[in-house]
């Protein structure tokens, strides 16, 4: 798909396909008037300078760029070339009747295939292809790339036709650049979120590893003055110690690799993962005074990327430690029900104002003030409902307590591949 920034100069390339040449070469004596003529193809060796009538106010200003094509076999030889030459055409003119074996109908359905942006107008003085015959051939999901026009045309139709769908093509081209610019924005902001949830944990990594290291030097050091006995203890210890580093490490590990770049997904212990990311913010939750509390099946297996779900559970909890204010709990629990596995994480802070629970999952929404980003639960459910086709939803606690409860379901891989 051919792209075109919206500060460059629109495109006003049109095709003309006609086997009669004196039909072909008048489109250029109605879009291209002999003061700004730009002819790209045209054999020609004259052209008219006469007065053109029934021309639009302003058609000179628009500057159409013409090709002419007396075949159907030359214009698709152009359209290719135009394409290799990233200066596709924005839409043609196709007459219904060409001589040889492919018709105009044909012919826009191969370039619709070779150029889906195109749009195009039949122009015929025959009823042997009707509309419905058109539809049929060009596609549905192209019905509103075309138009038909009979002959004799006026020149007030053809300047029309081709300042409206010349147009319509490069305002399609202008919202299609600035999607991707705002798409572009957003990753920006995504990762910066991510990272931001990541260097959060990696502080309590350092604390642990902080602690971690005093064992290991203090056995070490409690071991120089020990009998046989009291050195293996120690030595045991130290051992115990680093294995926890390296778990540590491995559970950072799995956190920092990056979701969106792979979508890969497996199945694995949901309870495993989930106690791995509260021993990875063992510190956090300690410092923050509040309790995390899970009860999942020992044995619950969900089909998910794994690395995605970890920041999906640690975001939350990181939502639910600021929510809480030190105090209270936060409770993680799941059950699977046929193909769904359920997971809800539920704080008992003050929850959330009914009339901003619709918004608060909104990209840039923050309850926060300047402390918040307003991406951690925007993350959260662009990870359920796009990369596992799930769903996520946030309310108040119903059960007569203060706080705010978030449901996560996640589908099993078939349902997933169903999506």
């Amino acid at each position: 798909m051919t792209k075109v920034h919206p500060n460059l100069k629109w495109n006003r390339r049109i095709l003309v396909v006609d086997d009669e040449r004196s039909i072909a070469d008048s489109y250029e004596d109605i879009l291209c008037p002999a003061e700004s003529v730009v002819s790209l193809g045209s054999s020609r060796s004259s052209r008219s300078k006469s007065p053109i009538e029934n021309t639009l106010p302003g058609a000179i200003e628009f500057k159409f760029e013409v090709d002419v094509a007396y075949s159907a076999e030359e214009a698709l030889e152009k359209i290719k070339q135009s394409i290799v030459d990233g200066k596709p055409y924005s839409m043609g003119f196709f007459d219904v009747k060409l001589g040889g074996g492919m018709d105009g109908v044909e012919l826009v359905k191969e370039a619709f295939h070779l150029c889906p942006d195109m749009f195009a107008v039949f122009v015929t003085a025959h009823t042997d292809r009707s509309i419905e015959n058109i539809q049929s051939v060009v596609g549905v999901e192209n019905v509103d790339h075309w138009d038909y026009l009979s002959k004799p045309f006026s020149h007030s139709e053809i300047l029309q036709k081709a300042r409206n769908f010349t147009t319509l093509w490069n305002l399609a081209r202008e919202q299609q650049v600035h999607e991707e610019q705002l798409q572009v924005m957003r990753n920006k902001m995504m990762d910066n979120e991510i990272a931001s949830s990541v260097a959060a944990v990696a502080r309590g990594v350092g604390h642990e590893f902080g602690n971690i290291l005093m064992q290991i030097i203090g056995k070490a050091e409690l071991s120089l003055n020990k009998n046989e006995e009291g050195l293996r203890e120690a030595m045991d210890k130290v051992l115990d110690a680093s294995q926890r580093a390296i778990e540590i490490l491995d559970r950072f590990k799995d956190l920092t690799e990056s979701g969106s770049a792979s979508v890969e997904k497996s199945d694995f212990n949901l309870s495993d993962m989930v106690q791995g990311v509260q021993e990875l913010m063992e510190h956090q939750i300690k410092v923050s005074g509040i309790k995390v509390k899970m009860d999942i099946p020992k044995g619950m297996m969900v089909h998910a990327n794994q690395t995605s779900l970890m920041q999906v559970i640690v975001n939350l909890i990181i939502n639910a430690i600021h929510a809480s204010g030190g105090e209270g709990a936060v409770d993680i629990t799941a059950e699977k029900t046929g193909d769904v596995s359920f997971i809800k994480v539920r704080d008992y802070g003050p929850g959330v104002d009914e009339s901003l629970l619709e918004k608060i999952v909104l990209p840039l929404f923050t309850t926060k003030g300047d402390g918040g980003t307003g991406l951690g639960l925007a993350i959260c459910k662009e990870i359920v409902e796009i990369e596992h086709k799930g769903r996520m939803s946030v309310d108040n606690a119903s059960d007569g307590q203060s706080g705010f409860v978030v449901r996560i379901e996640i589908p099993d891989r078939k349902l997933q591949e169903v999506a």
